[in-house]
């Protein structure tokens, strides 16, 4: 997540998959947005020399801001946490006298990311601190946006409190740290402990292997009556990223594969490994038949079906879906369910075999990051340390409901305490999370994921075809110059 980010049905996936997209459109339109900008929000002048005190103000800002200037952190903020971050600015306020934080309200919709793009085009409209989705990163940076924070990193004595997977998420495609990240989540292995106990599966139940998840599937499906799911994997269309992420790049992951190569920047077709996954997906839909029907898979909003009905009233035995889960049962959440965790549990999601790290997640999450174009760097660094401290993240935690990103938020009782919440399991995933590879190509390759998954659970790819499909895709789409076949 994203907004959909502090309505736990999705927290990442809407904006994922529309934000994907984005990456050509920013390079291709980026100095007719800068104009665009210049002209709505600053009323630039068209043409001529600039007046005397346009002058000394350029000259400024070249120089780092004067004292008065500096004293002023803007700060861009999704509507969505607004009053939130007004909170924390007043009290940044009042412990740095003489330092005023403005907000920028950046309002949510399907135009956000352009209009993120638009104020980080110049110096006359960027903002010193902008919330910036992980997702967006690799783009961002590669496009000239981000100001680096390898050095403010270093310097930073909170540093090594991040959790070192989630930082790599913050990371461009050069290595270097972009982002400070906010918040994440993980995704889980979710099951009904009650039908497991029922269906003879030990709880808690936690898989050592993809044929434990399996074995288990087909045990449920003895008990369940008609209509019950004893396992729902993602494999539609009408859920794009869920499909590409959930499911195939979650598996994917599990594998050891890996679908882009840094180092030699191209895409990576490992055959192996992808027979992995596609075998799994027919072993679910097609072999042991554990999976719904399609009338469900493809069904809109299909996750607000589950926690409203089907987790509530046995209907589902196990899927594969995020740590947000128990929010949408909170305390005045539209599906309450204050007995939603006696009955469901999370379990981490294991490898193919069990061997590597063991488990392996997909994550997502919201970071901090300082525009190139910012007008007082150094301002906007010390309120990142300000808003990504301690006592400022638990915080946020305690308010969205997000997993933590700092080790000791994560240990911290309150924290853990919550009510409705899976974070301490949650949080043992993170060390081995995985990151879409958001570079150029990953928009469109991502609907072809989701379109191979689909076709073999539908039945109309077997494996093979589905891996054959999967190479002369990806080959047309990126060229196949850009291509490695293992």
């Amino acid at each position: 997540m994203l907004l959909c980010t502090h309505q736990k049905e999705k927290p990442e996936s809407w904006f994922w998959c529309k934000g994907g997209g984005i990456y050509m459109f920013k390079k291709k339109i980026a100095g007719l947005l800068a104009a665009m900008m210049c002209v709505s929000l600053v009323g630039c002048g068209s043409g001529g020399d600039k007046p005397a005190d346009e002058t000394k103000k350029a000259e400024t800002e070249e120089s780092g801001g004067s004292s008065a200037e500096s004293d002023v952190i803007k700060m861009a903020v999704g509507a969505d946490r607004v009053e939130f971050y007004r909170g924390l600015a007043d009290e940044y306020e009042k412990q740095n006298p003489g330092k005023k934080v403005e907000i920028i309200e950046i309002v949510n919709g399907s135009d956000m990311y352009t209009k993120i793009t638009m104020m980080m085009q110049s110096k006359e409209t960027s903002p010193d601190l902008i919330t910036e989705d992980g997702f967006m990163i690799m783009s961002d940076a590669e496009a000239g946006y981000l100001e680096p924070l390898d050095e403010f990193m270093k310097n930073w004595e909170d540093a090594g409190q991040f959790e070192e997977a989630i930082l790599d998420g913050a990371k461009g495609a050069d290595g270097v740290q972009y982002g400070v990240p906010f918040s994440t989540d993980t995704q889980c292995l979710w099951y009904d402990k009650k039908l497991m106990e029922e269906a003879g599966v030990s709880v808690p139940f936690q898989p050592k292997n993809w044929d434990e998840i399996i074995e288990a599937g087909k045990k449920l499906k003895e008990v369940g009556g008609e209509g019950f799911i004893p396992f729902f994997l993602y494999a539609s269309k009408t859920s794009p990223e869920e499909t590409s992420m959930r499911t195939f790049q979650e598996l994917y992951s599990g594998t050891g594969g890996t679908l882009y190569d840094f180092d030699t920047k191209k895409w990576v077709v490992d055959k192996e490994n992808l027979l992995k996954v596609y075998n799994f997906v027919n072993d679910v839909y097609n072999v042991e038949k554990i999976g719904a029907p399609l009338s469900i898979v493809s069904q809109q909003k299909v996750e607000d079906l589950f926690v409203s009905d089907y987790m509530k009233n046995g209907k589902l035995g196990m899927i594969f879906t995020g740590s947000w889960v128990p929010g949408n049962w909170g305390e005045g959440r539209t599906y309450e369910w204050p007995e939603g965790l006696d009955t469901w549990a999370a379990a981490k999601i294991p490898t193919y075999d069990g061997s590597g790290d063991g488990f392996s997640t997909m994550s997502g999450g919201w970071t901090w990051a300082i525009p190139k174009n910012a007008n007082n760097k150094t301002g906007g660094e010390e309120l990142l340390k300000f808003i990504a401290g301690k006592e400022s993240q638990l915080k946020y935690a305690m308010y969205s409901g997000d997993l933590a990103v700092r080790k000791d938020v994560m240990e911290d009782e309150t924290y853990l305490s919550q009510k409705m919440s899976v974070v301490k399991e949650a949080g043992e995933m993170l060390p081995y999370a995985h990151f879409r590879p958001s570079v150029e190509g990953y928009s469109t390759l991502t609907t072809m994921f989701t379109e191979v998954v689909e076709s073999i659970a539908m039945g109309s790819a077997s494996p093979d075809d589905a891996a054959a499909a999967f190479e002369s895709e990806m080959k047309r789409i990126v060229g196949e110059e850009n291509v490695t076949v293992k």
